[in-house]
C-alpha cells in the first residue's frame, strides 16, 4: 500500500472525503498515478515501511470511500453464524500478515435486544491462505474509556457523548458540522494532517465536542489518533485533545 506525504495529497484526500459524504451515489474510482522511481524511493524507503507498523500490524493509508466486494465478502464469510449482536464493518484499519492475513475491521454495533444498545467495535478477521475466513477477536470500543499510548494509557473522558450510529463507510459525513469541524482542523498540528475515519461520539456543550478516529500522516508514516473537536455555537473550531490510539490493545490476539 502506497503512501503519499505531500499537503496537496492531504488536501486531496479532505475533497474526496467531502465528496464521499455529500455525493456517495455519485461516488467513481480514480486512478492513482504511478511515481517514479526517484519519488518511490523517497516515500517507500525500508525505514518508512517499517514505521508505518506496529506490533506487526500494517496501518492502512489508502482512503477509500466504501469496502470492496472482496472486504464485505470477508467479513460477511467470517461473521457466519454469530448472533446476538449486529456488526456492521465500516473500515479496515490496518492488516498483519502471518500464515495468512489478520485485518482489523471497524464496526458499528448493536444488539439484538428488546431495547437495543449501539457502539462501536474492533474485529479482527484470520483469513488463512487456503480455508474460510474466522473471527479471532472481537473489542468493544468504549468512547468512555479509551485505550491511548499516553501517559495512564487510557483517555479520561466525562460522560454526556453519545455514540454516533453509521452506516456504510462514510461514517461522519451526514453530520456537516462534524465534517466541517474535521476539516477545519486537518491541518492544524504541525506536521501531522488529520484524516477522518469516523466520528465516534458527540458531546453537547456551549456548542458541541466531536470525539473522531483519525488517520494522523507525517513525512515519518501513519498512524492511528483519538481525536477531540470542539466547534462553538458561531463555527469556530479546535483540537483540544489528539491523542494516539493503542491498536495493539484492540487487535492482539492474547
Amino acid at each position: 500500500m502506497k503512501k503519499m506525504y505531500s499537503y496537496a495529497a492531504a488536501m486531496s484526500a479532505a475533497l474526496i472525503l467531502t465528496g464521499c459524504g455529500r455525493q456517495a451515489e455519485q461516488a467513481k474510482p480514480q486512478e492513482t498515478p504511478v511515481p517514479s522511481e526517484a519519488a518511490a524511493a523517497v516515500t517507500e524507503t525500508p525505514r518508512a515501511e517499517e514505521e508505518k507498523k506496529v506490533g506487526g500490524w500494517e496501518i492502512n493509508t489508502e482512503f477509500n470511500c466504501y469496502l470492496t466486494e472482496e472486504e464485505i465478502s470477508r467479513f460477511e464469510k467470517a461473521m457466519d453464524g454469530m448472533v446476538g449482536v449486529s456488526y456492521e464493518p465500516v473500515d479496515i484499519l490496518a492488516s498483519q500478515v502471518v500464515s495468512g492475513s489478520n485485518y482489523a475491521y471497524l464496526c458499528m454495533s448493536k444488539t439484538v435486544t428488546a431495547e437495543p444498545r449501539s457502539f462501536w467495535s474492533m474485529i479482527v478477521v484470520y483469513e488463512p491462505l487456503d480455508g474460510n475466513p474466522v473471527i479471532s477477536r472481537i473489542q468493544e470500543i468504549d468512547v468512555l474509556d479509551l485505550r491511548t499510548k499516553e501517559a495512564g494509557n487510557k483517555e479520561a473522558v466525562t460522560g454526556g457523548w453519545t455514540i454516533r450510529e453509521a452506516s456504510g463507510k462514510p461514517v461522519m459525513f451526514a453530520d456537516e458540522n462534524a465534517t466541517a469541524a474535521a476539516e477545519a482542523v486537518m491541518f492544524s498540528q504541525d506536521g501531522l494532517a488529520l484524516k477522518p475515519a469516523a466520528l465516534l461520539a458527540t458531546q453537547l456543550v456551549s456548542g458541541t465536542n466531536y470525539k473522531v478516529l483519525e488517520r494522523g500522516e507525517t513525512e515519518n508514516g501513519t498512524d492511528l489518533y483519538v481525536t477531540t473537536i470542539y466547534r462553538d455555537l458561531q463555527g469556530n473550531t479546535e483540537i483540544t485533545d489528539n491523542q494516539l490510539l493503542d491498536l495493539l490493545y484492540y487487535v492482539n490476539l492474547e
